[in-house]
């Protein structure tokens, strides 16, 4: 009996220490377990971490190469465009100066076209005014050959005309100097029509001494005319005075 009370009292007092010793041993491995869990954790999200972040360099590498390549590629493109620029600003400006040289050719020949149709309109103009200059000549040829008869005629009829033949020789001088004075207008008129630069008032000067000329000879001829009348006067005069006379003595030989 005592013995089993022994037992008892042995069961009881080592049980507790038993469930006691269990109890930390499981307390132990439970925190060995977290321990080891935590630090797995740790490594998982350090490896995490690291990854994500060789991830990041990776990808802002190619981005970087990306970028380089991109760089490369728009340097290799902005080259062509200069140098296709070049290209086209060169062909370009070859164009512009053969237009430059063609207007420039085009406007030369215009510029030759119109100086020529002006030395043309030029001489028309001028030939009209020499043919009526001409004219006027030969109008003035006919008119000396008309006085000079006339005079011939007045002299066979006693009448004195010799102030009319000094102002007719004269007038007929002057004619012929007038017509060599044509002459040279024509030649010098000429002259200057061919030259590049046509001298307008070269042209004008020389047609004025032209028309200088021929109103010299005008006014003498006037002069023979104004002669002749002067002598007809005169000797219509004279002839009035000796009609008079004769009628007065006629008179007082018939009052004797």
């Amino acid at each position: 009996m005592k013995k089993i009370i022994t037992l008892s009292v042995l069961s009881l007092l080592i049980l507790p220490t038993m469930t006691n010793a269990q109890t930390t041993d499981t307390a132990g491995v439970d925190v060995r377990t977290r321990t080891e869990l935590t630090s797995d954790l740790i490594d998982a999200r350090i490896d995490a971490n690291i990854e994500a972040r060789q991830n990041l360099i990776e990808a802002h590498e190619e981005r970087f190469m990306d970028r380089q390549e991109n760089q490369e590629e728009f340097r290799v493109r902005l080259q062509e465009h200069r140098e296709g620029f070049a290209e086209r600003r060169t062909e370009v400006s070859a164009r512009m100066e053969e237009r430059k040289a063609q207007l420039l050719e085009n406007r030369a020949e215009i510029k030759l076209r119109l100086q020529e149709a002006a030395k043309n309109r030029i001489g028309n103009f001028i030939d009209r005014i020499i043919n009526h200059l001409n004219r006027i000549t030969d109008r003035f040829d006919s008119a000396s050959d008309k006085l000079a008869e006339r005079i011939a005629d007045f002299e066979d009829r006693g009448i004195d005309m010799t102030e009319s033949i000094d102002f007719l020789a004269a007038a007929d001088v002057q004619l012929e100097e007038t017509k060599v004075v044509l002459a040279e207008v024509v030649a010098d008129i000429n002259t200057e029509l061919d030259k590049d630069e046509v001298s307008r008032d070269t042209i004008k000067a020389l047609i004025e001494t032209g028309k200088d000329s021929v109103k010299e000879v005008r006014e003498a001829y006037v002069k023979v005319i104004v002669s002749i009348r002067a002598s007809l006067k005169v000797d219509t005069d004279s002839n009035s005075g000796d009609q008079e006379d004769a009628d007065e003595e006629e008179n007082n030989g018939g009052s004797e």
